[in-house]
């Protein structure tokens, strides 16, 4: 089992932690809105998640030495809530690709632009440093300009580019192939 220690953002008043399965309703409740709030993802409203299916991947996640799913949460009204997510799945399942882990985050809207995203990444890419991970990848729509400044921002690099990879309201749209090595490069 992968290890995460609590983290307190004090100036966004989020705790950064493992995502429990216990808690799989609180990520049906954020995925809902982040569905609705943007297309940077491939999450979408037509295709709902179930608390079981969410527990069920929580659990495997918290079962594997080097997956790690972190949640930002806030309590609003006494009521702890998901605002952000990042998770990281490392290539154990074979010898040649256990460096490379591919990462995958969504923060809500109304947390854009203070943070978050910097904070959730600085977390998983300690993490993938503590289980051995030499480079992290993940992919980007082209369009997603706030994305893409965060992540080049934290070292990341464009190493090539998807045409037609996705279709959203009947439209193509392209994506990046985006990567930091975490050591020399070697």
């Amino acid at each position: 089992m992968a290890t995460f220690p609590e983290r307190k953002i004090e100036n966004l008043g989020v705790v950064l932690r493992h995502c429990e399965p216990a808690e799989a309703q609180l990520w049906i409740d954020f995925w809902s809105v982040v569905a609705r709030e943007t297309t940077h993802t491939l999450q979408t409203p037509e295709k709902p998640q179930t608390v079981e299916s969410c527990r069920a991947n929580w659990e495997e996640t918290l079962a594997s030495p080097t997956a790690l799913k972190i949640g930002a949460f806030d309590v609003v009204d006494g009521r702890p809530r998901l605002v952000g997510q990042i998770g990281i799945n490392v290539g154990d399942h074979h010898p040649w690709t256990r460096h490379v882990g591919v990462f995958g985050m969504m923060v809500r809207r109304e947390y854009w632009g203070r943070g978050l995203g910097r904070a959730l990444m600085d977390a998983m890419e300690g993490h993938a440093r503590s289980v051995g991970v030499l480079k992290i990848e993940a992919q980007v729509r082209v369009e997603n300009e706030r994305g893409l400044r965060l992540y080049t921002a934290n070292g990341y690099r464009i190493e090539g580019r998807r045409s037609r990879a996705v279709k959203i309201d009947g439209r193509f749209q392209d994506e990046f192939w985006i990567a930091k090595d975490l050591d020399s490069g070697t």
